[in-house]
C-alpha cells in the first residue's frame, strides 16, 4: 500500500447568504487555515476549526436579526 501524503494544513470555510427582504441580502464568509502537527490530529483539528468558523458566522448573522 502506498504512503498517503502528509497533511500539513487545513482550510475550513463557510459562506452563508441571508435574505433581508425587499430584494436585499447579506453574504457572510468566514475562513481559517489551521496547521496540523501530525496526521493523528486531523479529525480533532477539523472538528474544532469547523466549530470556530460556524460560531463566527452565527455571531455575524445575529447582527442582521429582523426587528
Amino acid at each position: 500500500m502506498a504512503d498517503l501524503p502528509k497533511i500539513k494544513e487545513l482550510k475550513i470555510g463557510i459562506t452563508f447568504t441571508k435574505n433581508l427582504n425587499h430584494f436585499q441580502n447579506v453574504k457572510i464568509t468566514e475562513e481559517i487555515i489551521v496547521e496540523i502537527e501530525n496526521d493523528s490530529q486531523f479529525t480533532d483539528v477539523r472538528k474544532a476549526a469547523y466549530e470556530l468558523v460556524k460560531n463566527s458566522v452565527r455571531d455575524e448573522l445575529a447582527k442582521f436579526k429582523r426587528k
